[in-house]
């Protein structure tokens, strides 16, 4: 079972590092997935005491449409109750995670859009390097930088030091 307060993102988690569902998971598989979402929890809570997150205004038609999404995928209300209740979640405890991770989302798409870039014609540089990383588990490390040649921010993987 995921950690208290760590259920949805331990549901993502588990379909994106290993591509099948919570509860199919191996003990050393729920304890990375574990891990990794009270670590990915820790950043959104530093992500949302941000200035910018107070400016951040979520519509509750935006967090009703992505709950729509969700219930799409069950047959019945019942089906998706009982798939909830599985992982440790309901209705109300769903719809307060979808609510958070999506506001961390537009915090972090309002913030990349207020970036303006450098007046300098030299590239500035910013890198981060995360253990999270969803397509594979491996670490990815992201590098982002002006490019002055498309005036534009670009990001690309690039290998974490030590790892050739």
């Amino acid at each position: 079972m995921p950690e208290p307060g760590n259920a949805y993102l331990a549901v993502k988690l588990a379909a994106q590092l290993f591509g099948k569902p919570l509860e199919s998971l191996e003990p050393d598989e729920l304890r990375r997935v574990n891990r990794v979402a009270t670590r990915q929890r820790e950043i959104e809570g530093l992500i949302l005491a941000t200035p910018e997150a107070a400016a951040v205004m979520l519509p509750e038609a935006s967090i009703d449409a992505h709950l729509k999404e969700i219930r799409d995928r069950y047959d019945s209300d019942d089906e998706q109750l009982a798939d909830l209740e599985t992982v440790g979640l309901d209705a109300r405890s769903l719809r307060h995670a979808v609510a958070r991770d999506m506001l961390v989302e537009a915090v972090l798409e309002r913030s990349r859009r207020m970036r303006r870039p450098s007046a300098t014609p030299t590239s500035r540089f910013s890198g981060t390097c995360t253990g999270i990383a969803f397509a594979a588990p491996k670490r990815v490390c992201y590098a982002t930088f002006w490019s002055p040649s498309t005036s534009n921010w670009r990001t690309t993987s690039v290998s974490p030091p030590g790892t050739g």
